[in-house]
């Protein structure tokens, strides 16, 4: 149960969740777990804000904002050509091309290297793959709080500057100004006002990315978010919720290079150890053009093992 979520009856308008009251009611059974309906509030504020598209897991498109062009190393735009005849029948294919070089690669047989080969990956190495996830986003943890720890090194030179600022308005309005000390006075305060605005501006960010942290700490980083998703890919092929799949791809891959004879290329998520026995053993695995997912996999998770 909660009190204080809204600031008015209007649609959507959410308070900050720091000033909700939450309970637990022993008389209310949940439909969802905590944990699954924190994803949900981290999704849904992600999107109010606008950062993060709309259909950034929700698409059709598994490889989109992923694939890259390998000889422009420009991302892949997905198009869709298909159309439907006056009887019905469709025509024309779903694409990934690229807006330099004109690229084309067919977005359904682009999408079985992922359907057919991830959820077996997963389903032989899942015990591996949380752990993996979960040490990318302290890694962003880490680099969200070194962000911080800058902003409120600024946020501390500009409080000292308004100490300042403050200071010498006070002595300058005490003594009977002339007209050039007026001058003087008008332009510190304009100063004065600017800096103002700079430490607000500055408090927010250090707001915005302390909630960040919390997010990560509170959703990302616990198994239970993940547990569920996993589970969804485990499911027959037919079964397999794409924007699930879309979700988990996000998070173990950086990006799906494809040149023109269509050779991939790709770059895991991942933090190395060894940078060249990695760089060596991904080259073996991509010398031929037949890409292969086990190798992949196995590769990242006796890495994970060895650490």
């Amino acid at each position: 149960m909660s009190w204080g979520k809204r600031t008015g009856p209007e649609k959507g308008t959410f308070g900050d969740r720091e000033t909700w009251i939450i309970i637990h009611s022993e008389y209310i059974e949940p439909i969802i777990s905590k944990e699954d309906w924190e994803l949900c509030w981290k999704l849904y504020c992600e999107r109010r804000e606008r950062k993060v598209p709309p259909k950034q897991y929700k698409t059709s498109y598994l490889f989109a904002n992923i694939a890259l062009c390998k000889e422009c190393n420009v991302k892949l735009k997905p198009k869709d050509q298909t159309s439907s005849g006056n009887n019905g029948k469709k025509y024309g294919k779903r694409i990934y091309f690229c807006p330099t070089c004109r690229l084309k690669v067919e977005a359904d047989s682009f999408h079985e290297y992922a359907i057919d080969k991830i959820p077996n990956d997963i389903r032989i190495n899942a015990s591996y793959i949380f752990p993996h996830i979960q040490k990318s986003f302290q890694t962003d943890i880490q680099r969200i709080k070194d962000e911080v720890s800058k902003l409120e090194q600024e946020l501390d030179e500009y409080n000292i500057q308004l100490n300042r600022i403050k200071a010498e308005l006070v002595e300058r309005m005490r003594s009977n100004p002339d007209d050039k000390s007026k001058k003087m006075i008008n332009l510190i305060t304009m100063y004065r006002i600017d800096i103002s605005k700079r430490i607000e501006t500055t408090e927010k960010k250090i707001k915005t990315k302390t909630k960040q942290i919390q997010s990560i700490e509170q959703v990302d980083l616990k198994p239970e978010s993940w547990e569920f998703i996993i589970q969804d890919i485990l499911k027959p092929r037919d079964e397999i919720n794409q924007t699930t799949l879309r979700r988990m791809l996000t998070h173990l891959i950086e990006y799906i290079s494809i040149d023109k004879k269509h050779n991939i290329d790709l770059k895991p998520v991942m933090i190395w150890t060894d940078a060249k026995l990695i760089r060596r053993n991904l080259n073996c695995c991509f010398k031929s053009s037949v890409f292969k997912w086990e190798d992949l996999f196995m590769l990242f998770f006796s890495v994970v093992r060895c650490k």
